[in-house]
């Protein structure tokens, strides 16, 4: 959305930007952080603010992130009764979901601490990440655009 500081317009995101890249990375590093919760219970509750449901699903499935969405949204109905539509809940049970992404969501909510213990440590959650930023180049060509150690 466009908006206006000083007679200059600029661009800012939207409630349901917000809320989209709230819940992202506030469970990335950590799925039990409860940080991000205030802020979205914020916007999902202010009466002013439309969110674009099915927009934040377009972006979940775009970015690859539908797992992470999905049960942030469940957490946030569930446990705070946040206003989440149930045509939006169901929509998410019926959207085939990447391999990549399975894999992403069980390492990060397994106990990543003890991951980083191992040989490889954090490295395949890195090399996940990049492959969602390089999803349109192609998995062997985006392979071999990893950046060096």
């Amino acid at each position: 959305m466009q908006v206006k500081i000083h007679n200059v317009t600029t661009y800012a995101p939207d409630a349901t930007d917000m809320l989209f890249h709230i819940m992202v990375s506030g469970t990335k590093s950590d799925p039990q952080s409860v940080r991000w919760i205030a802020d979205a219970m914020t916007i999902i509750q202010s009466s002013h603010l439309e969110i674009d449901w099915s927009r934040m699903v377009h972006h979940a499935k775009q970015q690859r992130v539908l797992l992470k969405i999905k049960e942030a949204l469940s957490y946030l109905h569930e446990t705070f009764q946040a206003n989440v539509p149930e045509t939006i809940m169901e929509s998410f049970k019926n959207i085939s979901v990447s391999f990549l992404e399975q894999i992403e969501y069980q390492r990060v909510n397994s106990k990543h601490e003890a991951h980083r213990e191992t040989l490889f440590g954090g490295f395949p959650l890195y090399l996940i990440e990049y492959l969602r930023l390089t999803r349109d180049t192609g998995v062997l060509p985006a392979l071999a655009g990893f950046p060096g150690i």
